[in-house]
């Protein structure tokens, strides 16, 4: 083990979270969304109880947003 300035140095491997495979520029558009902490807290605490993410929570909203306006839904919209 290595020392640097009295704290010492493992070899030890810290694994990182892994992060999901981003799609090709062309099948996605990035949006920034800004919630109240509130909000936000309420959205994890349901993604939870779903075994979910909150990107799904917002998309399954994205989706009736666009069908009660008439239009196809996400997925649909995909499949083009």
């Amino acid at each position: 083990m290595a020392s640097t300035g009295g704290a010492q140095i493992s070899g030890a491997v810290v694994p990182m979270t892994q992060q999901a495979p981003t799609p090709p520029k062309t099948e996605v558009v990035k949006s920034t969304v800004y919630l109240p902490p509130l909000v936000h807290r309420k959205l994890k605490e349901i993604a939870f109880a779903k075994d979910c993410k909150i990107h799904d929570l917002l998309m399954e909203g994205v989706t009736r947003i666009l069908v009660e306006h008439g239009h196809p839904s996400v997925d649909e919209l995909r499949q083009k």
